[in-house]
């Protein structure tokens, strides 16, 4: 997927049971009326280290990719936001992204499937019905198990935050890219 002429130029990560991570992208070859910055969201499943009781690592060869626009990004910030603070009707409901198939991967498997993220509630109920429940992001891929990214209603607020600094850092290099495109030098 990525090509010579594409530039990671910075990451988030995430990690958990399993591992969520954000890569801000830019496209060299992107023609100027075009946006040449853009995010790739992952997810890699866990799995126990090798030789390790306690430990855990990450399988980035089972990751799954999707190519999104800091748009697109910034509507899952908005959802996580109303999740974690138990609200979650202010965002229609259920919450669930697609992404373009074609410019997505899954690594050897399933070219060409749909590709999604979907908020849900984790599992576990409290005796206070005030109490949020923990938030879970479930990175699907066609017919295959979601991989699952579980955080505390407080943990979902940071992600938030550090996924809208994202946004704003797309936001602000896109900028700059135009102001350089303006002056002749891109």
């Amino acid at each position: 997927m990525a090509g010579k002429n594409l530039i990671r130029v910075h990451s988030y990560s995430f990690p958990s049971t399993n591992l969520m991570y954000v890569d801000i992208m830019l496209d060299r070859e992107r023609p100027p009326y075009k946006p040449g910055y853009f995010v790739f969201l992952n997810a890699a499943p866990g799995r126990p280290a090798p030789g390790s009781s306690a430990g855990r690592t990450f399988a980035l060869d089972e990751h799954m990719t999707m190519k999104i626009s800091p748009f697109k990004l910034a509507s899952l910030v908005y959802a996580v936001r109303c999740y974690a603070a138990g609200t979650p009707g202010k965002v229609g409901g259920k919450f669930i992204m697609y992404t373009d198939s074609s410019k997505s991967s899954y690594v050897d498997r399933q070219e060409g499937a749909k590709k999604s993220v979907m908020l849900t509630y984790g599992q576990e109920q409290s005796e206070n019905k005030d109490v949020v429940p923990p938030i879970q992001l479930r990175f699907k891929a066609g017919q295959d198990k979601p991989i699952v990214i579980t955080c505390t209603p407080a943990e979902a607020m940071a992600l938030a935050g550090e996924l809208a600094d994202a946004v704003t850092r797309c936001h602000d290099l896109e900028f700059q890219r135009s102001l350089k495109l303006a002056k002749g030098e891109g």
